[in-house]
């Protein structure tokens, strides 16, 4: 299983109900892209400065599953659509290991 994990740090004049309807258009990618094993997202808590306001953990069963995501119309006309309200996006990727 790989993760990919995505971090967004939103522009301050955007609302928690925003973010969340960024988050729930994420979570309708598998409705229309293959490959998804499980998708899970989170609002920032605040517990730390400097954290990122959302948090989209993607969990694929292959690498081929994630490069198929990514390079997919829709996620790529989803993430065009957050770019306005984002100041910064970071995305990491890994196996984990147990």
């Amino acid at each position: 299983m790989l993760r990919h994990v995505m971090m967004v740090n939103c522009r301050t004049e955007c609302t928690s109900t925003h973010i969340t309807k960024i988050a729930k258009e994420f979570m309708k990618l598998p409705d229309f892209i293959p490959g998804f094993a499980h998708i899970e997202w989170g609002i920032d808590e605040g517990i730390q400065d400097g954290s990122k306001t959302l948090c989209l953990l993607f969990i694929f069963g292959e690498e081929e599953d994630r490069q198929h995501c990514l390079n997919h119309p829709r996620f790529i006309a989803l993430n065009k659509h957050i770019e306005p309200a984002a100041n910064f996006v970071q995305s990491f990727q890994y196996t984990p290991q147990f």
